[in-house]
């Protein structure tokens, strides 16, 4: 029945002059003239020094990514950026805590791949473990594809890769969103008091950093709460992005102007009521983050 009434949903959006939910690019004439103003100036576009002053002396920098949508070299070019004022920096990413490095645990997954499929093929198989196996090398796939190559480059630029999701999730057991935020924040409180790293550049996905449905309370905002911790938000936005949602339905937001290199725009510029992922209820907003890149549709 939610799946029906979320096509119908999407129907209604794409016949009728009014947004299904909330406001988006398209219907805020305001926030395209700021875009349009913004990204046509050269000082405005991503180079160390603006990165570097914007952050300050702010221990946590947020990258809200949208998980296989957002272009891997234009997050590549982010922590390249980030990491020539901060050399001694952590790179950080939503997988379940341990104490071994990031990037061990994403060579790991890599070099088991193989196996898992070499086990799907065993004669003793009935079809559905094979199925379920293949699956699951499927889907590790996709994310050892995405996230593979931002461990490799904070690697080459010496930064150390720390997971801090919730230990348990989700192979031990499957955590809400707003459990995860709050272990996603103590464990990186617990990162900077351990002195591994002077800060950390944590690249999430944006529902971990902005209030929706799913959540109450962003990470940001928790460690400002619980921990006194002071951190800088930016939403790495695509300007042709695709949403593609739990149900397996893929659909374009409204896109914002197209930029030529990777631009930053302040939030509080932008309409409040604007939605990112404007079909889906409960978007995170453009607000919710201090700072939006603006990033080609095709980094280089």
């Amino acid at each position: 029945m939610k799946d029906i009434l979320f096509i119908c949903l999407l129907l209604a959006a794409a016949i009728s002059p009014e947004p299904a939910f909330a406001s988006s690019i398209c219907d805020s004439p305001t926030s395209r003239k700021v875009l349009q103003s913004v990204t046509t100036d050269p000082a405005n576009t991503l180079t160390e020094k603006l990165l570097s002053d914007l952050i300050g002396d702010r221990p946590i920098t947020f990258i809200g990514e949208a998980h296989y949508n957002t272009d891997t070299n234009a997050l590549k070019k982010i922590i390249e950026t980030f990491a020539k004022s901060r050399p001694k920096s952590c790179v950080a990413f939503e997988f379940a805590q341990t104490n071994d490095s990031y990037l061990s645990v994403i060579t790991k997954i890599r070099n088991g791949l193989p196996k898992i499929r070499e086990q799907a093929q065993a004669a003793e198989r009935s079809e559905a473990d094979r199925k379920a196996l293949l699956d699951y090398a499927k889907s590790y796939e996709m994310y050892v594809s995405y996230f593979g190559p931002l461990a490799d480059k904070a690697e080459q630029l010496n930064l150390a890769t720390k997971a801090v999701d919730h230990v348990d999730h989700p192979f031990k057991a499957r955590k809400s969103m707003d459990e995860r935020n709050h272990a996603m924040a103590e464990n990186l409180a617990a990162l900077l008091a351990s002195n591994a790293c002077d800060s950390v550049l944590f690249i999430v996905g944006k529902a971990h950093i902005a209030p929706t449905f799913e959540a109450t309370t962003g990470v940001q905002s928790l460690l400002e709460t619980k921990f006194n911790i002071n951190s800088i938000s930016f939403n790495a936005q695509m300007t042709n992005e695709t949403i593609r949602d739990f149900r397996g339905l893929t659909f374009p937001t409204c896109a914002a102007p197209s930029v030529a290199k990777a631009m930053i725009v302040k939030s509080a510029l932008l309409d409040p009521a604007l939605e990112l992922m404007p079909l889906l209820e409960g978007s995170p907003r453009w607000v919710d983050f201090d700072y939006t890149i603006l990033l080609p549709s095709s980094a280089p």
